[in-house]
């Protein structure tokens, strides 16, 4: 059950980290913008990393 919440809240992480290089990238701070893209693709693979496998062990 810990890597299930683990994962998820790794999933939400990316998802605000997302919305915040959308904002910057709006706000046309490039930069910004790429390095947080990066972490929320990075979070996004770590949740991937939890969740898959608890997945599919069901």
């Amino acid at each position: 059950m810990s890597d299930l919440v683990t994962g998820l809240l790794l999933a939400l992480l990316a998802a605000f980290l997302g919305g915040g290089a959308l904002s910057l990238g709006r706000q046309k701070l490039v930069p910004g913008a790429v390095v947080v893209g990066v972490l929320a693709v990075a979070s996004l693979v770590a949740a991937g990393l939890y969740l898959v496998p608890e997945v599919l062990d069901r």
